[in-house]
């Protein structure tokens, strides 16, 4: 994928909004017109080391593309998901998606970005960044239940054949078949 230099753009949307319908327990396809950017991440403690990911799919809940990154050093839990977050915004900003529902199954990261809950401590400049994106694209973030979030939850436990970044485009690896046909 050729990456383009990043302008700044004036700012579309200052705050993002958060939309809570609940928990839910199957992934639901985005509203006409948006896409659904799915994120999820992977940490071990023992080692600090994990892995991040993301999908994007349109609103009849086709696969238009996704990302993973192995995380060979990171402090926590919850930097891994905001690493995550901030990774799909990037990946789908750069592929000229611009309008998204964002879904993480980590509550404390979407309170974060929607002000509902003061930044932790270490995560102030990963949040900044991810505001910064923010102004940039139509955002709607939600907190989803991890079985919503199956799909971002599969790439990111996947070893990717030991590479350190992997993305796709158009056609998802075929390992991530099955847990997109269970989901639509």
């Amino acid at each position: 994928m050729r990456l383009m230099k990043a302008t700044r753009l004036p700012i579309q949307n200052p705050l993002p909004q958060l939309v809570n319908w609940g928990e839910r327990q199957a992934w639901h396809h985005p509203s006409v017109r948006w896409l659904k950017l799915n994120t999820g991440a992977s940490w071990f403690k023992t080692d600090k080391r994990g892995a991040i990911g993301c999908v994007c799919r349109n609103e009849s809940g086709n696969f238009l593309g996704a990302r993973w990154v192995k995380l060979p050093r990171v402090a926590s839990a919850i930097a891994a998901e905001a690493m995550a977050l901030r990774l799909g915004l990037e990946f789908t900003y750069m592929t000229g998606w611009k309008r998204l529902g964002v879904e993480s199954d980590s509550r404390q990261v979407i309170q974060m970005l929607t002000k509902r809950q003061q930044v932790t401590s270490g995560l102030e400049a990963l949040v900044g960044d991810i505001l910064h994106i923010v102004t940039r694209l139509e955002v709607k973030f939600q907190f989803t239940c991890r079985s919503s979030n199956n799909v971002a939850h599969t790439i990111a436990h996947s070893d990717s054949m030991g590479e350190m970044e992997a993305t796709w485009l158009s056609s998802p690896p075929f390992w991530l078949s099955s847990a997109l046909s269970h989901d639509v």
